[in-house]
């Protein structure tokens, strides 16, 4: 979904909804479009929004409603943007991203078939990971490997750190174990 449709949706759909009925509806859909006009925010942000302006609760709902029929409040899609945009330039494991989505108060359901439909595997997003980490890894290279057993000591303090990182991301112990020592073999051996 782009930027541009998405203003042209919100011009019209603001204008269809202004001209309903009553006053406290009216003053509700304002708080509500108002609050929208600055981009698309996920329905819960919208409810505490028209909340924190003293609208009434049933109001809410009808005007949450109304403002999901016109698409200007859209969990899934909203999830979806942001889910690309997360994966492009922050790779991280699924069970991370559904983190993040939470704590930004996306609709739950929206929010996990946004993650089943977009993301990766997370061997994928795995090895971006570790290919967007290969300068930092060609620093620690030297220092992970262990000369005697001429293999990756996965008990360096560089090494640790680094899998720490991973682990952070939300990627699993023993496949980050393996891809941070198949790229640092990778490394050596090119040198």
């Amino acid at each position: 979904m782009d930027a541009e449709r998405l203003d042209r949706d919100f011009a019209a759909a603001e204008a269809a909804l202004l001209q309903k009925e009553s006053e406290p509806l009216a003053a509700a859909r304002q708080v509500a479009l108002g609050y929208l006009s600055r981009g698309m925010q996920p329905e819960s942000r919208v409810r505490t929004k028209m909340r924190e302006a003293g609208v009434a609760a049933d109001l809410i709902d009808r005007v949450t409603a109304e403002l999901k029929s016109c698409n200007l409040i859209n969990d899934y899609e909203l999830a979806c943007l942001y889910l690309q945009q997360r994966i492009d330039s922050h790779p991280e494991g699924a069970r991370v991203m559904r983190e993040r989505l939470a704590a930004r108060g996306y609709d739950p359901e929206a929010a996990a078939r946004a993650v089943e439909d977009l993301m990766p595997s997370d061997e994928e997003l795995l090895a971006a990971y570790v290919s967007r980490r290969r300068s930092a890894l060609r620093r620690i290279a030297a220092e992970c490997y262990d000369a005697e057993t001429e293999r990756i000591d996965p008990h360096t303090r560089a090494f640790e750190k680094e899998l720490r990182r991973a682990l952070n991301r939300g990627f699993a112990y023993n496949a980050s174990r393996d891809a941070l020592i198949r790229s640092l073999e990778e490394i050596l051996n090119d040198n």
